[in-house]
């Protein structure tokens, strides 16, 4: 019998969201709902496991419908998020975007970046160079914002991610319920806008409460 492993194996039943969980869990730490102790050298998972996984379980489904080969991520950190994305869809286009602040650990950002086509830019999205370049690679079918919380900095993103996207583009936005920060305040004013079709993924169970939303341009 051939060993298939979390990736591999991956199906739509409730077995396996369990074991998906639970694999997110083992690399996240106490505060995140994980099993891991935060020993202050960022080589974990910053995502609540159960937001995480039903993010890219809500992936997958779109993914047999409309494939997902091409990936922007804006807010790359130390790549643990676009590691697990990219093996789940083995992105064609693997582009992400971070400014790389004093708390990087060089030892995880590096074991990030190995056996990727993976394009980095380093600055952000207020920087007219880094928005250039980034538009010459035309448009991707999954943008992921988690960078700066600020305000106008979540709203940079988001605008550069609409300039970048397609019909099909499925946007996801991270800490949307992150207290006292810019990206939910701009989650709440696109709530209101009525001009999407939204997701949201909020566990409150943990000490630290993220909050995942995923959003479509409606038809």
């Amino acid at each position: 019998m051939s060993f298939k492993n979390i990736y591999q194996s991956f199906n739509f039943t409730s077995s396996y969201k369990k074991k998906l969980i639970n694999f997110l869990r083992e690399n996240a730490t106490i505060e995140c709902g994980g099993f891991k102790i935060f020993n202050g050298r960022y080589d974990d998972l910053l995502q609540i496991p159960e937001e995480f996984g039903n993010l890219i379980i809500e992936l997958k489904r779109n993914h047999k419908k409309n494939k997902i080969r091409s990936f922007l991520e804006i807010g790359y950190s130390h790549g643990f998020s676009n590691t697990i994305l990219f093996k789940f869809f083995n992105f064609q286009k693997n582009v992400a975007i971070d400014k790389f602040g004093p708390h990087i650990n060089g030892y995880s950002l590096f074991a990030n970046l190995r056996n990727k086509n993976l394009i980095l830019f380093c600055g952000d999205t207020k920087d007219n160079d880094i928005r250039q370049n980034v538009k010459k690679l035309q448009s991707f079918d999954l943008i992921f914002i988690d960078a700066d919380h600020g305000y106008n900095s979540a709203k940079s993103d988001f605008k550069l991610a609409l300039s970048v996207s397609n019909k099909k583009t499925i946007f996801v936005f991270h800490d949307i319920a992150l207290q006292n920060s810019g990206s939910k305040k701009l989650w709440q004013e696109i709530k209101k806008s009525k001009k999407y079709i939204l997701k949201e993924f909020i566990s409150k169970s943990h000490k630290f409460r993220f909050g995942t939303g995923i959003l479509k341009l409606k038809k």
